[in-house]
């Protein structure tokens, strides 16, 4: 009964480092989340629908250097995991909404695929937070064209 007991507790961890050295501007909060989906795409940031999302840092201001976080978690990951830091312009106050602008700080890291199993072997991630500001994708206008099925 304990060797199955045991052998429930599979897992996978992912933790790492925020470098913070190169921003200026250290006035912002910094936001770490850990984004899990089937097929995250390298460079992109997925939309807050696609998958699970948890905040796993939460500074008031941007560390003179650098911050650690870590997430640990029963069960495996839904396919892919990204770990993003996010210093917003303007502060979203308490109800935190994964929901970057323009002009904000924001780093990705690559796409991951933690292990997942009994034993911890956790994925290290290094980000590097910099005065680069964020541009927004820009939102596709209206269409004008008739419709051509009808």
């Amino acid at each position: 009964m304990l060797l199955a007991s045991a052998g429930c507790e599979s897992g996978w961890d992912i933790d790492g480092e925020v470098l913070t050295g190169a921003v200026t501007d250290k006035a912002h909060r910094l936001l770490v989340f850990v984004a899990e989906g089937r097929a995250l795409q390298p460079g992109v940031v997925p939309p807050t629908t696609s998958g699970q999302w948890e905040m796993v840092k939460n500074e008031p201001t941007i560390p003179a250097t650098s911050t650690t976080f870590a997430q640990n978690e029963f069960g495996c990951h839904a396919g892919t995991v990204m770990v993003i830091a996010w210093a917003p312009r303007v502060d979203p106050g308490p109800q935190i909404t994964f929901n970057p602008q323009t002009g904000d700080l924001l780093a990705l890291s690559d796409v991951r695929k933690p292990y997942c199993g009994p034993r911890s072997k956790p994925d290290h991630v290094v980000l590097t937070l910099t005065n680069q500001p964020f541009q927004a994708p820009a939102t596709p206008a209206p269409s004008t064209a008739p419709d051509a099925g009808r």
